[in-house]
């Protein structure tokens, strides 16, 4: 996760804040939040994992599997923490 540039004029605008380890594979689809608090992740190793912006106490990270295929799509509900994935032959898994 990196820093975006601020309105003031910096020298280096992107600086590297937090990695994030967790899919084996390659990522296919990311989406966050609409209050930017937690982020999750697709992967072709038919994972998919949820992690937290910030330090909660509650989340650090969560692994979903299951899924049979690569993961294409991943998207949060608006204004919720309601998953939706779809995968590579177009099945929609729902996480509430």
């Amino acid at each position: 996760m990196y820093h975006a540039p601020g309105r003031n004029r910096e020298f280096n605008a992107f600086v590297l804040d937090k990695s994030y380890y967790g899919p084996y594979d390659e990522t296919t689809c990311i989406d966050w939040t609409d209050d930017s608090k937690c982020f999750v992740v697709g992967s072709k190793d038919m994972s998919t994992w949820v992690f937290g912006a910030e330090r909660w106490s509650n989340l650090i990270y969560y692994s979903l599997g299951g899924h049979k295929d690569i993961m294409v799509g991943c998207f949060f509900e608006k204004d919720s923490l309601d998953l939706y994935t779809v995968i590579q032959d177009g099945t929609l898994c729902v996480c509430v």
